[in-house]
């Protein structure tokens, strides 16, 4: 065998081998820029689902939940379905004046996310003003390319003594 045919026989497997560390090292930053996208995908649709529970859009709303989304967030902390929680935003007996968002968490790991919202909100409740600060843990889950939201649980900030 001449030197050029050595020389082929050594450098195909050497390009294979450059070819797939270049490859695996794609993948490791192609899955890292995912969560990083997938983290602010996240946190666009909490701002889209406050913004649709301030103003009672059932349309957005009815998107965001999964159809089996489960809300534990009601003073008697039993949990309500999808249904029950969009018509308890739609009560008229309830309006949220104003909310600010402090800081929001994001965990993602594979197709589902725990994004943890901090906030302030002022409502009225059957004609009665009241602030309140939470932190709401939403639990979403990413089918066929779309995060959905499965589960909140609001969990009361205390202040100071």
């Amino acid at each position: 065998m001449n030197r050029y045919m050595q020389s082929v026989r050594v450098m195909i497997p050497l390009l294979v081998c450059l070819l797939l560390v270049q490859a695996a090292g794609a993948a490791g930053r192609k899955s890292q820029v995912r969560t990083v996208d997938s983290k602010q995908e996240l946190i666009n649709l909490e701002k889209e689902w406050w913004e649709a529970f301030k103003t009672r859009d059932k349309a957005v709303l009815e998107r965001i939940l999964a159809d089996e989304f489960l809300g534990f967030d009601n003073a008697a902390a039993n949990p309500e379905t999808k249904r029950q929680w969009i018509d308890g935003v739609m009560d008229e007996s309830f309006r949220v004046d104003s909310y600010a968002i402090e800081r929001i968490d994001v965990i993602v790991v594979a197709d589902t996310a725990i994004v943890a919202v901090h906030y302030s909100m002022h409502t009225t409740v059957k004609g009665k003003a009241s602030s309140e600060r939470n932190l709401d843990l939403d639990t979403f889950v990413r089918r066929n390319g779309r995060w959905q939201a499965l589960a909140t649980a609001e969990v009361p900030v205390l202040t100071g003594k």
